[in-house]
């Protein structure tokens, strides 16, 4: 009887072991409890952290991707002829040569003039226009145009090329009627310009790359009355 008692508190303790071998003591639950809820509350805020780092990413690509498109438009004005009002209210060729985007201001040169005549105008200002609405031919100063102009082969080369390429495709080689308008009366009419009013005395190869491109550009002058006769 005495060892049968005393074997309730063996046989006591013994239950408590065989409840411990089926679970884990109230503290190891508990604590796996938080390990659990701490990594749901982990997992959860990782969540929250990475949408957060996402839409800041977007942010950051789309300002990036605004500044490159302000300055890829930048970059399109540059060496752009336009039309505007000179000191006396007459109106010019001109080109941008350089701008201030966020200050809405453009830097311009007016053909033909010194650069002592350069002019800043406001973007909209009603003292510019579009190339050639109110220009015709030659407008810079009466005896002599002043240009920073000297033979450059590679460049005469290039404009050529272009040249055959507008000819061959019939004026189709366009993405509008502006770029055309840049091109024919523009670039192509102050080159010739340049090349038959030159300065210093052309040498034999001048001479054959100014005969050459006015070949070029009496061909194209002819392919367009061919295309737009009644132009």
């Amino acid at each position: 009887m005495q060892q049968h008692g005393a074997a309730p508190g063996a046989g006591g303790q013994g239950s408590v072991g065989a409840g411990a071998a089926g679970a884990p003591p109230a503290g190891d639950v508990m604590s796996s409890n938080l390990q659990v809820d701490g990594q749901a509350m982990a997992s959860s805020g990782a969540g929250i952290l990475d949408e957060a780092g996402a839409d800041h990413l977007r942010s950051g690509q789309q300002e990036i991707d605004q500044q490159a498109n302000n300055t890829q438009k930048t970059l399109d004005l540059l060496d752009v002829y336009i039309d505007a009002k000179d000191s006396v209210n007459n109106w010019c060729v001109a080109k941008i040569i350089d701008h201030d985007i966020q200050n809405h201001k453009l830097q311009l040169h007016f053909d033909g003039w010194s650069t002592k005549y350069d002019e800043t105008v406001r973007i909209g200002s009603s003292r510019i226009a579009a190339f050639r609405k109110y220009t015709q031919g030659y407008t810079g100063q009466s005896k002599m145009a002043l240009r920073e102009f000297d033979m450059n082969y590679a460049y005469q080369v290039t404009m050529l090329n272009k040249i055959k390429r507008v000819i061959e495709s019939n004026f189709l080689c366009f993405n509008d009627a502006t770029e055309c308008t840049h091109f024919i009366r523009g670039e192509v009419y102050l080159h010739l310009d340049s090349l038959v009013t030159l300065v210093r005395e052309p040498s034999q190869t001048d001479m054959q790359q100014i005969f050459e491109f006015t070949t070029e550009v009496f061909r194209l002058c002819l392919k367009w009355i061919d295309i737009f006769p009644s132009y």
